[in-house]
């Protein structure tokens, strides 16, 4: 629910601050825009070249999510579990400030690797999910 309540804060954010752009400033991001492929969200950045600390909910319940991926559980299961690990994850979360918004532009591409692979099971979101879990050791300790 938090994560819900975040995104939309962001994007009224967006919407609000586009209000008092220029036609011209529009034209220069659409443009800006059109000449990317790819619609990736944005990944998070080091703490000045450092990892970024996390609350101690929230780095057992990635050493959690880890470990589950080196089960033999059938992809749609592990999705499944990781799911439910999310919410826990998402219910207990005390963080804040930039590490808090950090660990989001992680989360916004993760949650919907984590819940398509609970829905499909298939191998490519399986190899999106462990990717990204990769990943994160290289942003938050």
């Amino acid at each position: 629910m938090k994560v819900i309540m975040i995104i939309l804060t962001l994007i009224a954010s967006q919407i609000t601050h586009g209000k008092g752009e220029s036609n011209q400033q529009n034209h220069d991001l659409h443009e800006h825009n059109s000449h990317h492929k790819s619609h990736e969200p944005p990944k998070p950045s080091l703490n000045q070249g450092k990892k970024w600390q996390m609350d101690e909910h929230t780095r057992k319940m990635f050493q959690v999510m880890v470990q589950r991926t080196q089960t033999d559980m059938t992809p749609k299961m592990l999705g499944e579990q990781l799911n439910q690990d999310l919410q826990k994850l998402i219910k207990g979360c005390t963080m804040t400030g930039q590490a808090h918004d950090q660990l989001h532009l992680f989360l916004t591409p993760f949650i919907p690797a984590v819940q398509a692979l609970a829905h499909d099971g298939s191998a490519h979101k399986l190899h999106q999910v462990k990717s990204a879990l990769k990943d994160y050791k290289n942003y938050f300790e």
